[in-house]
């Protein structure tokens, strides 16, 4: 599914327009953006957790040439999904769970 995909689904579903919803989405997503720019975890509790990873520089061989090169360090962006989400894409009601 693609973002113009996301949004018409989105739209539908809380039965707003195409606009508002890309407008909402928009800023739904910059938001995360300048929060994970300031290194805040954003948790959404059941659907899951976004952080940052502080990835030491290090230094790496460039398979072509077998040159040593460094790498400097980086901030990675994590996903882990909360156990509601996992349960729904395998299937799992709430039900089953107990």
């Amino acid at each position: 599914m693609n973002k113009t995909e996301f949004v018409n689904v989105f739209a539908k579903n809380t039965e707003t327009s195409k606009k508002q919803a890309a407008e909402t989405l928009e800023h739904f997503f910059k938001t995360i953006e300048e929060s994970l720019k300031t290194n805040d975890e954003i948790k959404f509790i059941g659907f899951g957790t976004f952080k940052i990873s502080k990835i030491k520089g290090k230094i790496v061989t460039n398979p072509q040439n077998k040159q040593k090169m460094e790498v400097g360090p980086y901030n990675k962006l994590r996903f882990v999904p909360g156990q509601a989400l996992k349960n729904a894409i395998n299937g799992v009601s709430k039900k089953d769970q107990k």
